[in-house]
């Protein structure tokens, strides 16, 4: 059996992009804008990956992944990458 790379449609694709989003805030709020940055990058490259997985979940089960569900993967991607990216830049 072929193992796949991919979180499954379901509860996995509900990561933690959202409580990766309140640390960042509440490390930038503290200035500890290296913890800030490192949470970010961390917890981005996360909401990436699961965005990536609801894209290949949905062409293979349309079914189980709701377009809803691709473009919320999608937005909590960029919420969390943005702010890495504004973090470089102001450094």
């Amino acid at each position: 059996m072929k193992k796949d790379i991919w979180l499954k449609p379901g509860k996995e694709l509900n990561t933690g992009a959202i409580i990766g989003f309140a640390i960042y805030i509440a490390l930038s709020a503290l200035e500890w804008r290296g913890l800030a940055l490192f949470a970010a990058l961390a917890f981005g490259l996360e909401a990436g990956y699961a965005f990536l997985s609801a894209l290949d979940c949905r062409e293979k089960d349309k079914d189980s992944v709701s377009y809803n569900i691709v473009w919320g993967t999608g937005a909590l991607a960029i919420l969390m990458l943005l702010p890495a990216v504004m973090t470089i830049i102001k450094w």
